[in-house]
């Protein structure tokens, strides 16, 4: 089975805490040609004037986003799950979610 990658990812941020952030990220997909993008409880408006500047031309990134209240409900319909941060975290959080959907 051949996969159309660029269809077929989604990239979810969750809790994302400012707009900017939200704008960076849609630039960033188009970049790779990747316009599949989940949110998980933004702490911002979806209307919000700093998020469309700093898209820099993926308003139809951002015009796709798909925003959920809860982690499980956001990838309830996916295969495959890759999470990464890059904040160093010293609360250590349960990850069962993903070791169930890992089979693990």
């Amino acid at each position: 089975m051949v996969y159309d990658l660029n269809n077929s990812l989604e990239i979810i941020l969750v809790n994302t805490q400012l707009p900017e952030n939200l704008g960076a990220t849609a630039r960033g997909m188009l970049n790779f040609y990747l316009e599949n993008l989940r949110l998980i409880k933004p702490n911002f408006h979806m209307k919000n004037e700093k998020i469309l500047p700093l898209s820099a031309g993926a308003d139809h990134v951002i015009k796709k986003v798909k925003v959920y209240e809860n982690f499980e409900t956001s990838i309830s319909d996916l295969d495959y799950i890759i999470a990464t941060t890059n904040r160093d975290r010293t609360l250590k959080k349960k990850i069962s979610i993903l070791m169930k959907f890992l089979n693990l």
